[in-house]
């Protein structure tokens, strides 16, 4: 650490700067690992970093740019974090705003809606499936061996006595 503070307090503008530069990288880095779930440098990105250009990703044509963007979709699902994919999107549709015009963001919102539909199906069906899950199943030989002790009890006819008939005639003629 001494070592360290010795060395800068001894280093002229330029390497300062340098060092100063280095770091923010480090730093940033960092974060991008932090973010993707990632451990190491530009993973997947290496062919389409120049050299001199501070570690900037160049994305010429189409086939870069879904290349890049598989490999990107490939870091965010593995480390399952939706609060960082979100934070990521947000900030890359930030930064893109500029280059995206009406249709290209009405296309976007169908996709994003085509995605939504299909994770809330996804989510139904699930949901449907712990419900038959959880209903009980019939017991049928219970339900036939109460149905003949009913039997046995109470008969097999559906005779019955004249009683409410009586009643409802009384009602009638009298109230």
């Amino acid at each position: 650490m001494e070592y360290e503070s010795h060395r800068e307090a001894n280093m002229d503008p330029e390497e300062r700067r340098l060092l100063d530069r280095k770091r923010a990288e480090e730093s940033e880095q960092a974060l991008a690992d932090d973010l993707f779930g990632i451990g190491g440098g530009n993973v997947g990105f290496a062919n389409n970093v120049a050299a001199g250009t501070g570690g900037v990703l160049i994305l010429r044509d189409m086939k870069d740019h879904l290349k890049h963007a598989k490999a990107v979709g490939k870091c965010v699902k593995e480390h399952g974090k939706p609060h960082l994919a979100l934070a990521m999107f947000r900030e890359m549709l930030n930064e893109c705003s500029s280059v995206l015009d009406d249709d290209s963001l009405n296309d976007l919102g169908k996709s994003l809606n085509v995605i939504r539909n299909t994770k809330i199906a996804e989510a139904k069906k699930l949901a449907q499936k712990k419900t038959a899950a959880q209903k009980p199943k019939k017991d049928k030989s219970a339900e036939a061996k109460a149905k003949k002790e009913k039997e046995d009890l109470f008969g097999d006819n559906d005779v019955y006595d004249e009683y409410d008939d009586y009643g409802a005639q009384y009602e009638d003629d009298f109230f």
